[in-house]
Formats: C-alpha cells, sequence, structure tokens
C-alpha cells in the first residue's frame, strides 16, 4: 500500500486520479490517500457478481505488489480487458510481456509504477492494444482448456 500510495500521490501532480479500492479495509491506504487528496471509492467487500463492474469501471488496474502467489486481480483485469502495470512478481511476471501485453515495473519503485500508468493514460490506443494481447494471453488459462490439459498430461498416459 505505500508503493501504491506513493505512485498514485506522484500521478496526482499530472493527471486527474480516482482510486477504486474494494476488499477488506485499507485503513493505512485510504489514511494516505486522504492526505494527498486523491479521490477515493472504497466499497468494503462486493458479491462475486459486482466483480466484473468494478474491472470495466477501470481505466488501468495497478497491482503494486511486492510478493505475491497471483495475484488474481492481475488475471482477472487481462480477462477482462483492462491494461495492467504491475510489479515484476507472481503470475504477472510470467504472464505479462512488457509494453505487449501489459507493463511491468520493478518492485518497490514507486516512480517507475507512475511513469508507467501515466505512459498508458496518455496513449488510450497502446492500452487499447495491450489489453487486448493480454485478453488473448490469458484465454489459455480458461479452466476448460487448463482442464483438458491436466486430463491429457496427468491421466490419459
Amino acid at each position: 500500500p505505500d508503493v501504491l500510495a506513493d505512485a498514485v500521490k506522484r500521478l496526482r501532480a499530472h493527471c486527474p486520479v480516482h482510486v477504486l479500492l474494494p476488499g477488506p479495509a485499507r485503513g493505512y491506504l485510504t489514511r494516505r490517500l486522504q492526505d494527498a487528496g486523491v479521490p477515493f471509492t472504497a466499497p468494503g467487500f462486493v458479491s462475486s457478481a459486482e466483480i466484473p463492474l468494478l474491472y470495466h469501471a477501470l481505466d488501468i488496474y495497478v497491482s503494486p505488489s511486492r510478493d505475491e502467489g497471483g495475484p488474481q486481480g492481475v488475471l482477472e483485469a487481462m480477462a477482462s480487458g483492462v491494461p495492467v502495470v504491475s510489479t515484476r512478481t507472481g503470475m504477472a511476471a510470467d504472464l505479462i510481456e512488457s509494453g505487449v501485453n501489459g507493463v511491468l515495473v520493478p518492485i518497490d519503485d514507486a516512480e517507475a509504477l507512475a511513469d508507467a500508468v501515466l505512459d498508458l493514460a496518455g496513449k488510450p490506443l497502446l492500452g487499447a492494444s495491450m489489453a487486448k494481447r493480454a485478453q488473448e494471453t490469458i484465454a489459455a488459462y480458461d479452466w476448460s482448456l487448463l482442464a483438458q490439459d491436466y486430463a491429457k498430461e496427468l491421466y490419459a498416459p
């Protein structure tokens, strides 16, 4: 949350920003955003039916994680056709080809995170192209395809 807060504060100096923070209470981050004068929406827990609506409300999905097993949000954003800016952690580092189907930045680098978001915000056609390629990338991870692959590889022999 500290890297995200620093990046958003930097972004706020260059363009309008509104942060969407679904999920559990994020007191530290919401206080930092309030102190920086950054508007945000924090609806708390949302139903699974509401999740797609939230992704479609985004211009860019940002994942500032230091350590991740997923993150699931990166996968969902890619599948939803939302351009992704993420740190090089977890599956994001395996799935995103930086500059092709998303953008990867170094871990703990709020400046690089903000710069990548600014770049995408200023180039909507590039973001749309990356989002389309991200959807193509993530399509291979559809459960129905993975289940067939697992069945062939693990059980057929």
